[in-house]
């Protein structure tokens, strides 16, 4: 969760700088939390493809068998 947290923050600023560097201030404030959301869509689901090929049980947390 933190490292999900981490990538969206890290993403919003330095799109939030680039948009400042090339447009302007709107356009910053518009794409940092695109951005920021993206990288948590990308990053929670890299991690839940991981879980699932270690053979995590989405719910209850348990390794072992899990029916595919």
């Amino acid at each position: 969760m933190f490292v999900i947290l981490i990538a969206a923050a890290i993403s919003g600023v330095m799109a939030f700088v680039v948009g400042l560097a090339g447009w302007s201030l709107a356009t910053a404030l518009v794409a940092a939390p695109a951005a920021g959301s993206l990288a948590a869509l990308a990053t929670g689901l890299a991690l839940a493809y991981r879980r699932r090929r270690r053979g995590v049980d989405e719910r209850s947390g348990a390794r072992g068998s899990v029916r595919r």
